[in-house]
């Protein structure tokens, strides 16, 4: 009997390319997507540099604020010496043009860098002078304080005066206001009347030290003078006088604050 040839085992299951197909791998991880990990980096380092940014600007402003500080503090000692060293040059030329007054008009010195070394010693009761002086003027005028008022030095009492008030023009105040028809030496002329203003401030009689600024006061030039004199008679013009009742006014509430 014919013996049969054992039948041929089928041919393993082949890959397009030729190559046998890979048992799968039961142990291999599956692919994991990166995206959500660079997302996060990228905002931590954008935070990171946030902070960083942060952290240097406050420490250089508060750098800056303490540079700041100690250059606004140098220039304020700057200025505070440089008073102080004003104060004593004023000081030392009022000393040096101290005079004894004669008369109550002669009290007008402080107003010009001076002091009256016959006056009371400043210190209450207050007994007050003022004078006034506008900007083209040669010198200082009195000026004619409340007549029953306990501070107004009177003429023959001249040596209790403590306070000398000086009622200056300030700079470029005048302004036109009126034009007056007044007679100089016999002749008719129409001369402008100017208002301004004036800046008052109080110094001591005996030493001539300045004790306050009372502020600005008025000249108002709306009624002709009876009576006036013109520095330049080529150009003449009248500027207003201070405003007694504002002069009066200024040194009572100078007065009460001592």
């Amino acid at each position: 009997m014919d013996q049969q040839p054992a039948p041929t085992p089928p041919a393993p299951p082949q890959t397009p390319n030729g190559a046998a197909p890979q048992a799968p791998n039961p142990y291999r991880q599956p692919n994991k997507n990166n995206t959500g990990l660079i997302v996060g980096i990228v905002v931590g380092v954008v935070l990171l540099i946030a902070i960083v940014a942060t952290v240097l600007a406050l420490t250089l402003g508060s750098v800056g604020s303490d540079k700041k500080s100690d250059s606004d503090t140098s220039r304020s000692g700057d200025s505070s010496k440089q008073a102080e060293e004003e104060d004593a040059e004023d000081e030392k030329l009022r000393a040096a043009n101290a005079k004894t007054a004669s008369s109550l008009t002669q009290f007008n010195a402080v107003c010009d860098t001076g002091s009256i070394s016959n006056a009371a010693e400043f210190a209450a009761p207050y007994k007050v002078t003022a004078f006034s002086k506008s900007e083209d003027a040669r010198s200082w005028s009195s000026v004619s304080l409340a007549y029953d008022a306990d501070y107004n030095t009177k003429y023959d009492d001249y040596t209790s005066a403590n306070v000398v008030v000086c009622v200056e023009e300030k700079p470029g105040a005048a302004v036109k206001a009126n034009t007056c028809e007044m007679k100089l030496s016999g002749e008719t002329m129409q001369i402008d009347y100017y208002a301004t203003t004036y800046e008052a401030t109080a110094y001591e009689a005996k030493s001539g030290k300045k004790i306050k600024s009372l502020g600005e006061i008025g000249g108002p030039a709306t009624t002709c003078p009876f009576f006036a004199s013109v520095s330049d008679r080529n150009d003449p013009k009248l500027i207003a006088r201070p405003d007694s009742d504002a002069v009066d006014a200024a040194i009572v509430k100078f007065i009460a604050q001592q």
